[in-house]
């Protein structure tokens, strides 16, 4: 797992964290692919200032976001902790037991597709840091799964496999046929 993989395509947040805000890329690939955070702003009022020494955990929401998150019931605390359980380009699952509400952060692109579970239940999730997926998880023990499913690319995937098939027929049909 890499936030630095190469790509042919940079996607818009994370040229925005290249561009505009090294230093907060810098502070945020410190942190482990899955961790929680209690330092929650909104974004308007601090990420602009490319000069600012980052902590790791700081995260940054839009402001839409920052007012549907309850900032005040949010505290880290000692022993608080995520466990990966199982990584799946499309599925991966945490154990996390906090003792007060936290938030935790995916160090993946919030594309459209990306689900959130806690217990099986599904959570909103929010983009932080204007990339990564976040969701607010309540005090106690819990199964976060966040999982990808996009339709339009299954649709397209299985038309693409069809017509291959379908084009490999013909050939062997016309190969067979001119023997």
């Amino acid at each position: 797992v890499s936030f630095d993989a190469f790509t042919s395509f940079k996607l818009k947040g994370y040229k925005y964290l290249e561009d505009n805000s090294p230093m907060l890329k810098e502070a945020i690939l410190k942190n482990q692919l899955a961790y929680l955070s209690d330092q929650i702003y909104n974004e308007d009022e601090y990420i602009t200032d490319n000069l600012k020494i980052f902590h790791p955990k700081d995260l940054f929401f839009s402001r839409e976001d920052f007012i549907k998150l309850d900032t005040n019931k949010i505290k880290s605390s000692p022993g608080d902790t995520v466990i990966l359980t199982s990584f799946s380009p499309n599925e991966i699952k945490t154990f996390v037991r906090t003792k007060k509400q936290q938030i935790i952060t995916l160090l993946q692109s919030n594309y459209k597709g990306w689900k959130v579970l806690i217990d099986d239940e599904p959570a909103p999730h929010y983009t932080s840091n204007r990339l990564f997926i976040s969701t607010q998880v309540p005090s106690g023990e819990h199964e976060i799964i966040f999982s990808y499913s996009n339709n339009i690319i299954k649709a397209a995937f299985i038309f693409s496999y069809s017509l291959f098939v379908v084009i490999l027929f013909i050939l062997l049909w016309n190969y067979i046929k001119g023997k």
